[in-house]
């Protein structure tokens, strides 16, 4: 007796033929699995070979791999079209048969490997009976030049080999080996994410707390014997006070920072100088190094030209989000106000030396003209660092020594307190993210674990009724 079934329908090498839903019985998939083996093996035999001729046409069709692909293909025709009649029972040989197919997802996978097949030439035909299928040494050849220079014929074959594999699946095994396995992976990939970028963050606050203690070592202090001018001038009018209240603060700035740096920038200890002025340079590598991993987690940056990227709903280059925007703001101080044009003095000294040279070769390092060269090349040499050095000064002491630039006093500061601002926000979102993420995962869990509760409920419930 054969039981009736309900059955949906898909084409296979211009063939209409029934298909199961999502699995099928191990009878199907063995079979399935047992006439792609051929085809499978010639393609690996191809993938390891070592010299080229090993599968030339000739040996093709003298080896027998023609035929044997042939048979294959008729045979997995056969099978999309006939299915196999099976006991519904597997323990009641004699009981109800039903008849099994392809699953849709075999089905469909088998007849894109047979387009692959076709447009190298082989014939298939699957809609004649007895299907027509005709493999010649040339076209198998030409398939597998095919699946040498494209990674899509081996894509094919491992389709097939997979949903023949996964087909037989319980109810059961689909939601512990697919829902369970496949979520997992997709839920895990989403923490890695956020962990990433709450470890860039974190790199980020590292970062700016350094600038932020770097930009501290300007401590104001009260400098020695300065006496405020009087409230009341005698006879001087307004303008006279301001005036003199405007010196006796500049006067105060510019001796009240110490002693780090202005104090080391001559007069004080060189080599303390030289130490901050290494981590400042330092610090300048780790923000840019933090701004182009920003770049790269926020999509900023377009990969193929390394310029904004654009965004194709506006058209218009891709905003930065404040975090970047603020640390780019923080580097841009630092580069900024540690540039200095040296290119007339580094002429001067270019200069010199080659002066130098010529008076070392002509008259010796202990000819006065040599000498006198010499000492004008330290000086010019000296007065470029001290270019440099007070360069970077202007960004220890933000404008503050600055006379006429009061307004600008602090900035730099408040950019730091910005960005640092920033960075700490996104931080706490971030951790609001994985707080959130997390209880998905757990409700994900509690989910696939009831699934699971249900079914064993209901095919103990089904064991019962069967036996009484």
């Amino acid at each position: 007796m054969t039981a009736a079934t309900t059955l949906i329908k898909t084409d296979v090498a211009g063939l209409n033929v029934h298909v199961e839903g999502e699995t099928t019985r191990g009878d199907i998939a063995s079979q399935y699995l047992n006439y792609l083996a051929p085809i499978t093996n010639l393609l690996d035999q191809e993938k390891s070979k070592t010299v080229s001729t090993d599968l030339n046409p000739t040996a093709l069709d003298s080896q027998g791999y023609t035929t044997q692909v042939q048979n294959s293909i008729i045979g997995l025709i056969n099978l999309a079209n006939n299915g196999i009649n099976l006991p519904a029972d597997p323990t009641q040989p004699n009981g109800i048969h039903v008849t099994y197919y392809l699953t849709q997802e075999m089905a469909s996978n088998l007849d894109s490997l047979f387009n692959s097949l076709k447009v190298s030439g082989i014939n298939i035909d699957a809609s004649t009976s007895p299907p027509t299928v005709s493999v010649n040494a040339d076209s198998l050849r030409r398939w597998l030049d095919l699946s040498d220079i494209s990674p899509i014929v081996s894509q094919l074959m491992g389709n097939c080999i997979d949903s023949a594999n996964t087909a037989t699946r319980t109810f059961q095994a689909l939601i512990e080996l697919d829902y369970v396995s496949t979520s997992n992976q997709t839920l895990s990939q989403k923490l890695s994410n956020l962990e990433d970028a709450l470890n860039t963050t974190e790199g980020v606050l590292k970062t700016l707390s350094d600038v932020q203690d770097l930009h501290n070592q300007v401590t104001p202090v009260t400098p020695t014997g300065y006496v405020p001018p009087s409230d009341s001038p005698s006879g001087k009018n307004t303008a006279d006070k301001n005036n003199a209240y405007s010196a006796a603060f500049n006067s105060a700035t510019n001796t009240a920072f110490a002693p780090i740096p202005l104090a080391a920038l001559g007069s004080g200890d060189p080599a303390q100088t030289q130490v901050l002025y290494s981590r400042f340079d330092s610090i300048v590598q780790s923000l840019n190094s933090e701004i182009s991993t920003l770049q790269t987690q926020f999509h900023t940056i377009d990969p193929n030209t390394g310029m904004q990227a654009i965004d194709p709903t506006t058209g218009k280059p891709v905003v930065d989000p404040e975090i970047l925007s603020r640390l780019k703001t923080v580097r841009d101080d630092m580069v900024q106000s540690s540039t200095v044009d040296t290119s007339a003095i580094d002429a001067q000294i270019q200069t010199l030396q080659q002066k130098l040279k010529i008076a070392n070769n002509s008259f010796g390092q202990i000819n006065p003209a040599t000498v006198g060269l010499q000492r004008q090349l330290t000086n010019l040499q000296n007065q470029k660092a001290q270019m440099e050095a007070n360069a970077k000064s202007a960004w220890f002491t933000d404008g503050w020594t600055s006379q006429g630039a009061i307004d600008t006093s602090g900035q730099l500061q408040q950019h730091i307190s910005f960005a640092i601002s920033a960075a700490e926000n996104l931080n706490d979102q971030q951790k609001v993210n994985v707080q959130n993420f997390m209880f998905v995962f757990q409700q994900f869990y509690t989910s696939a674990s009831s699934l699971l509760t249900k079914i064993s409920q209901i095919i103990e419930q089904e064991g019962q009724a069967v036996s009484r």
